[in-house]
């Protein structure tokens, strides 16, 4: 489903797999048709995502009256707010009613999350996801998968890290029921990382033993080469340069083909411009001849093309 491509980071892709089969199933469907805009908006096609919401506002009003249901309408006018009105404040508010009447929905929760991180506002990433972790529905034996990922991050991002460390252990004690996530490992590495020095070499050891899980035919870009820089990240901390320019050069932007393809992504772009501005900052020479890889890779998206026109990905 949608839902599960989404929350499991799986590639763009499989997002679109599973946005056309339900469009194909009911192409009148309400939340196929507003989660369609939510995979157009999310892979950059703005304009298909817009064309999407307003046929379904046009539809609702030429009615005469609304059949949908009261989830249906929420969520409508809450992709309304994010992608058409530029609000994701407003759409922030939209989904927390519907995770407080639907706690289940980790969709809306996910989303949610996002805005707040579009907003800088740590509070709103943790609240919304306590709406859901402090429901009846999340206290199944296993709790519900992808819960304990969100929730960890969120105690992250307000400071509370000791509990963000003891949340993401407590999720990872159901892999053999839920299996992995990816993003649960995330967010342990976050805890771990903003607990101090003493922590890194903990952290180094948690990343390393759960690498073999991340499989980049499985995973977003983003958060395969994400994860992968945090791992090198803490490399860099600890004055471990080598095995950071090994994860630079084998995961991040592998020369050739394949590096140019992965960094057609602009999050992958700014984990490899991250690591390298921290390894120049460094002193480390071997940073300075991987600018260019990477710098040609992000021409005609998030920088400019030759002819000095604006990439795919900047902002007009």
């Amino acid at each position: 489903s949608y839902y599960e491509a989404v929350l499991a980071y799986r590639p763009f892709r499989a997002w679109s797999a599973a946005s056309d089969e339900a469009m194909q199933q009911d192409a009148s469907c309400t939340m196929a048709r507003v989660l369609a805009a939510d995979c157009a908006f999310c892979r950059g096609d703005a304009a298909r995502a817009k064309e999407l919401l307003q046929s379904l506002r046009a539809e609702e009003q030429s009615a005469g009256h609304c059949t949908w249901s009261w989830r249906e309408q929420r969520y409508l006018e809450a992709w309304e707010r994010w992608v058409l009105q530029s609000d994701p404040a407003g759409c922030f508010e939209i989904l927390s009613e519907v995770v407080t009447r639907h706690p289940s929905d980790l969709f809306a929760v996910k989303r949610g999350q996002i805005m707040g991180l579009i907003l800088g506002e740590g509070a709103k990433i943790l609240s919304i996801v306590e709406i859901a972790a402090g429901s009846e529905s999340a206290k199944t034996t296993p709790p519900p998968r992808y819960l304990h990922g969100m929730w960890a991050f969120g105690l992250e991002q307000q400071g509370r890290y000791e509990e963000a460390e003891s949340t993401a252990r407590e999720g990872l004690a159901f892999e053999e029921q839920l299996g992995s996530d990816a993003w649960l490992d995330h967010g342990l590495a976050h805890a771990l990382y903003f607990q101090g020095d003493d922590r890194l070499e903990d952290a180094v050891e948690f990343l390393k033993s759960r690498s073999s899980a991340w499989r980049k035919e499985e995973l977003h870009p983003f958060l395969y080469t994400h994860n992968w820089w945090h791992l090198a990240l803490l490399h860099t901390e600890s004055r471990e340069f080598e095995p950071a320019v090994s994860i630079f050069d084998e995961k991040l932007w592998p020369e050739g083909p394949e590096g140019s393809e992965q960094g057609s992504d602009p999050q992958v772009q700014l984990n490899a411009l991250n690591l390298l501005w921290r390894l120049e900052t460094r002193g480390q020479a071997p940073a300075r001849p991987r600018w260019r890889r990477v710098l040609e890779g992000c021409r005609g998206l998030s920088l400019p093309a030759a002819d000095g026109s604006n990439g795919s990905c900047q902002h007009s």
